[in-house]
């Protein structure tokens, strides 16, 4: 889906799109990939995101089913590999969130999964308080490793 939307003439013309235009790209992406997972993707929200001095916030996920991406990394051209990432990376946080609130619609996965997102969910470790607690998240190593695949699946296309 990635190779689909973000094809090599696009990728290579990123730099020339609007903002909006930017999003609407993000935002196809997002929908298809998550139907594809099954699960509610509602769209792409670029807004400006701040966080500590010496460090970069890329997105988040709200859970809601929105992803939340950082205008100037998006506006950033030379970015667009860690925006591919950042979007991929918060769509697995969306996955999970869904899973955990329904786990019968997803029944292939081991129930010690679950619980361990479930618990990591209602236990959250924020990168601000503790960067190393975060990092080591079952949920967030799960959300990278996912990430890293697509890419190298698309970087294979």
């Amino acid at each position: 889906i990635m190779a689909e939307v973000f094809t090599p003439e696009g990728v290579v013309g990123w730099a020339e799109l609007s903002l909006e235009q930017k999003t609407a790209k993000l935002n196809e992406y997002y929908v298809k990939a998550g139907e594809n997972l099954g699960i509610q993707t509602k769209g792409v929200i670029v807004e400006p995101m701040y966080s500590q001095p010496g460090m970069i916030s890329f997105g988040y996920n709200s859970g809601d089913g929105y992803i939340h991406l950082n205008e100037a990394v998006v506006q950033d051209p030379e970015m667009l590999g860690q925006v591919l990432d950042t979007a991929t990376h918060e769509m697995r946080h969306q996955f999970q969130t869904e899973v955990v609130a329904e786990p019968e619609r997803f029944g292939d996965l081991p129930s010690d999964v679950v619980a361990q997102w479930q618990y990591e969910f209602a236990n959250y470790i924020s990168p601000d308080y503790d960067y190393q607690g975060y990092y080591e998240q079952a949920i967030e190593q799960d959300a990278r490793s996912f990430a890293d695949e697509v890419l190298q699946s698309y970087m294979e296309k």
